[in-house]
């Protein structure tokens, strides 16, 4: 698990079969993370409204919880990029701070660049 922030963190679940073996909910073994699994998001070009969706659900997990984990299969693209876009809307970040907090942070992050446009088209983010 790679700590973003003190209430936000990244790992790697592995994958899984869907829906056959679904997705996990519950605190991530003995920490006092809660786990937002993503590994039904593709590592592909996906409409914006998937990521919306995740981003809002994965703050709804955090204002109840009080710390969350975004689970994808390795850490790597989904669930670093999901953190981006909570960081931007939860907390207000900019897109380039929030997108070097996770480098910073998770350094097995290779985050797609389809996510990266689709966050970027989500939050309507030009140039820097």
């Amino acid at each position: 698990m790679f700590k973003v922030t003190d209430t936000l963190a990244t790992h790697g679940l592995g994958e899984t079969t869907y829906p056959a073996k679904g997705l996990q909910e519950g605190f991530l073994g003995e920490t006092d993370f809660w786990i937002v699994d993503v590994r039904d998001m593709l590592d592909e070009s996906q409409p914006v409204d998937v990521y919306r969706q995740k981003i809002d659900y994965a703050i709804s997990c955090l204002e109840k919880h009080g710390r969350i984990v975004v689970c994808c299969g390795a850490g790597q693209s989904r669930s670093p990029a999901i953190a981006i876009g909570v960081l931007m809307k939860r907390y207000s970040m900019d897109f380039y701070d929030a997108y070097n907090l996770v480098r910073e942070n998770v350094p097995v992050a290779q985050i797609e660049p389809s996510h990266i446009r689709r966050l970027k088209e989500l939050f309507d983010v030009g140039l820097p």
